[in-house]
């Protein structure tokens, strides 16, 4: 049913969620940030933030994401992801939404922070907390930048 061939390169998204004390999380695959399947997932996130230009519909749609994800999150189930959760007594309150460009040789599928490039989508960051810094991206050998 989901039989494809890859190119030796591709593109993915990542996404960062931050706490109100401005800790993130490593670089996740977006797959638990709603709670329907993980295979429309992205489709979702691509029409918000890639095709859609709705600055208005991009913060309430991430409002309510992190609002859902720090007060009711949901368990795995079938083809849903589980939900990312914050440490206790913290909530999300803002996200960065990455588009990374992956390699079949050279970055590992297991490590979410390997990659070619990293390029900042979006940023939802109503208190600022999100510091200066991004994350600990491990960038492939002869790669050459993680761009904001």
């Amino acid at each position: 049913m989901f039989n494809y061939k890859l190119p030796m390169q591709w593109e993915q998204l990542r996404i960062v969620l931050y706490d109100q004390s401005g800790r993130g999380t490593k670089p996740l695959d977006p797959f638990g940030v709603l709670p329907t399947e993980f295979f429309r997932v992205v489709s979702i996130l691509e029409r918000i933030f890639m095709i859609n230009k709705d600055e208005r519909l991009r913060t309430e749609f991430c409002d309510r994401t992190l609002s859902v994800m720090s007060t009711d999150p949901w368990g795995d189930f079938d083809e849903t992801r589980a939900t990312v959760r914050p440490r206790n007594g913290h909530r999300f309150v803002a996200l960065d939404l990455y588009l990374v460009e992956v390699h079949q040789d050279s970055c590992d599928p297991r490590d979410r922070s390997a990659v070619c490039e990293a390029r900042l989508l979006h940023r939802h960051d109503p208190e600022g907390v999100i510091r200066a810094a991004s994350p600990a991206w491990r960038l492939r050998a002869g790669t050459e930048k993680v761009a904001a």
